[in-house]
């Protein structure tokens, strides 16, 4: 027994596997790592407010906006001028990065001697985990 399966507008099928694929996982990609930062600056403790301006200016990066107006207390240019992302995409890969270079981030995540974590990044990577699977819908 011989099967045989012709698909008419095969060209279709190319274009969504080249176009309409690569630009669903850049977005869900863009929107994972939009849910985090926000998360991560809603749970950012404020003091001087230069590392929550620095993951906001990723966040604004992200977005495509300008890294002013940055809506955070102190001295916030430092800390806007201290947070970068890090964009790469192509036909297989959709890779992004956010940085925030405040020189007491790690302290704020992690804690010291004298001083309890916030886990502000880790706390927010897990709650966008926990909503990933919804993102997906079977039509």
């Amino acid at each position: 027994m011989r099967i045989h399966v012709q698909i008419e507008g095969g060209d279709r099928l190319n274009d969504l596997v080249r176009y309409r694929v690569p630009d669903a996982r850049r977005q869900m990609v863009e929107r994972g790592m939009e849910a985090t930062l926000e998360s991560t600056i809603q749970l950012n403790p404020v003091d001087t407010g230069r590392s929550r301006a620095a993951w906001k200016a990723a966040l604004d990066q992200l977005r495509g906006a300008s890294n002013t107006g940055v809506s955070a207390e102190g001295p916030i240019g430092e800390g806007t001028a201290r947070g970068s992302l890090r964009h790469e995409h192509d036909e297989t890969t959709t890779d992004l990065a956010a940085t925030n270079a405040v020189n007491y981030v790690p302290f704020l995540e992690y804690g010291t001697s004298r001083m309890t974590p916030y886990q502000m990044v880790r706390r927010s990577l897990a709650m966008v985990r926990g909503v990933i699977g919804r993102w997906f819908v079977l039509e």
